[in-house]
């Protein structure tokens, strides 16, 4: 009975990540054009907290510039995990026209890298891996990406060997040509979460009031997601070095 359950507490948590996150003040940061962007998962509670503790305890101190100043220095501002994505180029193919992950990060031991993945797969019309290097961990999870899609919770739709010539599967269509990883079919595909995931409007919601938290003390939304994003890039940076797979922060799962 012990091993039932845990078996199905995993299925749980394969396909209901965000789950995790719930209750806990966290925040969801979500920039994207068409060339590219970021989901970045961060803790929100910390910031309004400590708004709270500046407003009650010093409140002379309210000009925008000493607020982002206060956040920074007492390092309330942290990016927990996230996904960077981009446009594939043209030496790669159309892959589907999906966003390619371009890195990724977690806080250690924090287990929100699926969260960040799971969210950009609902706001992204396709998300793929990268096209050259996947780490083991990485592989597994886009491996059950790929059997959530058999259930119907995921879709995905198949690439075509840029380089098979007259073999390819739909030689008169370019728009699915890619580069491919040989024997990992699962990773051959572009993904997407149609049905907004569940827990995923509470992170939203935590979101939209620390912008608005720092709107009214006359802090610019886009001031605070540049530090945001600047906290994520040191996260990448202090876990994982250039040579790593831009998907390796999977291996902590």
């Amino acid at each position: 009975m012990k091993l039932i359950l845990e078996n199905w507490n995993k299925f749980l948590n394969e396909n209901n990540p965000i789950d995790r996150a719930l209750g806990k003040g966290l925040g969801l940061h979500v920039q994207a054009n068409k060339d590219g962007g970021w989901v970045i998962v961060y803790d929100a509670k910390k910031i309004l907290d400590a708004i709270e503790n500046l407003k009650e305890k010093n409140p002379e101190s309210l000009e925008p510039h000493n607020v982002m100043y206060t956040l920074e220095s007492y390092q309330k501002i942290e990016a927990l995990a996230g996904v960077v994505f981009s446009k594939s180029n043209s030496t790669k193919g159309e892959c589907n026209s999906a966003f390619q992950v371009s890195n990724s990060a977690s806080k250690k031991d924090s287990k929100l890298g699926p969260i960040a993945y799971e969210a950009a797969l609902y706001y992204l019309d396709g998300l793929a891996p990268d096209r050259f290097v996947v780490k083991p961990g990485a592989d597994k999870v886009w491996s059950i990406y790929s059997k959530r899609a058999d259930s119907g919770d995921v879709t995905k739709e198949p690439f075509d060997d840029i380089d098979a010539g007259e073999e390819k599967r739909t030689p008169d269509d370019t728009s699915d040509d890619c580069i491919l990883h040989k024997d990992k079919d699962h990773l051959n595909h572009s993904y997407d979460i149609e049905a907004k995931p569940s827990g995923l409007q509470e992170l939203e919601n935590n979101n939209v009031k620390v912008i608005a938290a720092l709107a009214q003390l006359g802090v610019k939304q886009k001031q605070f997601f540049s530090y945001l994003e600047s906290y994520f890039n040191s996260l990448f940076a202090s876990r994982y070095d250039s040579g790593k797979s831009r998907d390796s922060f999977w291996d902590s799962l």
